[in-house]
């Protein structure tokens, strides 16, 4: 995020069950948490996403966190969720400077599965070897980018930039010279996120988060929502009374990853080091413990 001669910024991401705000305002040469604010959408047991609802209901929800933590600046960095762009690595044949971007995006339509015209494509080198080049493509549906811009507009404020949250997750704790893992545990969407030196060099989800848990923990308990989400996040991720709901749901997240990372040990050569846990929706220790119980690799 490039915020060169800027004072004052407001960052927003809006997640699959609430909004967060942060403002960040300038210090000397550093950008310094000065307010924050959390919205939760409310919606019990709601198998749709925050964000599918429309841009003049997201405007009024953003309008009223932004009063409610008083914060007036105009100027907003929307964060979009990995979820949301389509990333994939790529061979290629080394080709010079000046033909690498086009013969990229004549590949780009081969690996992309909705139509190029109608996304925004971006793509780095994350690997050379003498034979080839591996290069992580991705693509963001042209919709999604205006419905952020409507959503500003509708809301009053001026979008100032917009960049995927696995950009500004790898670029912040994944500046490891070697691989490792961010895992973003979030209320109905878990991110994985493969980094090394500050870049992505893999992003892959799953559409499990906490919200399934709790839900697990409702029904086996007979409990209302707001009931099982305090005793959840009081007791941990795995309570004891719904051990059998909780494994089932593990079950699933820990065949993703094993499947996700021997494909990226296919494609790179690569395993990971190290594992980062990051999100509002897990204990990172603990939920680390369970999961490496349920796998067969460590």
């Amino acid at each position: 995020m490039f915020l060169f001669g800027e004072k004052r910024i407001v960052g927003i991401d809006i997640g699959s069950s609430a909004i967060k705000i942060a403002e960040m305002k300038k210090k000397k040469k550093e950008f310094f948490l000065e307010n924050y604010a959390i919205l939760f959408s409310g919606k019990e047991f709601s198998k749709e996403p925050l964000f599918s609802l429309k841009e003049e209901k997201l405007a009024h929800l953003l309008k009223k966190a932004l009063n409610k933590a008083k914060i007036t600046e105009k100027k907003i960095s929307f964060s979009l969720p990995p979820a949301s762009t389509f990333f994939t690595t790529i061979s290629m044949p080394h080709f010079s400077q000046r033909e690498l971007p086009e013969a990229i995006q004549l590949q780009a339509s081969k690996y992309i599965p909705f139509s190029s015209k109608e996304a925004i494509i971006e793509w780095e080198i994350i690997k050379k070897t003498e034979k080839e080049i591996k290069i992580l493509l991705s693509a963001t549906p042209k919709k999604i980018i205006e419905k952020y811009e409507k959503i500003a507009e509708f809301s009053g404020l001026i979008l100032f930039s917009l960049e995927n949250e696995a950009y500004l997750e790898a670029e912040l704790l994944g500046k490891k010279e070697y691989p490792l893992l961010i895992i973003d545990f979030g209320g109905k969407v878990t991110n994985f996120i493969i980094s090394s030196q500050g870049k992505v060099k893999s992003t892959f989800f799953i559409e499990i988060g906490v919200e399934d848990f709790v839900r697990a923990l409702s029904e086996k308990m007979n409990l209302s929502w707001q009931r099982s989400q305090k005793m959840l996040f009081k007791n941990g991720i795995f309570h004891p009374q719904i051990k059998e709901s909780s494994q089932a749901i593990l079950e699933k997240i820990s065949f993703s990853l094993e499947r996700e990372l021997e494909n990226f040990k296919n494609s790179l050569g690569e395993t990971i080091k190290e594992i980062i846990f990051t999100g509002g929706g897990t204990q990172g220790q603990e939920f680390w413990t369970i999961l490496k119980k349920d796998s067969k690799k460590k």
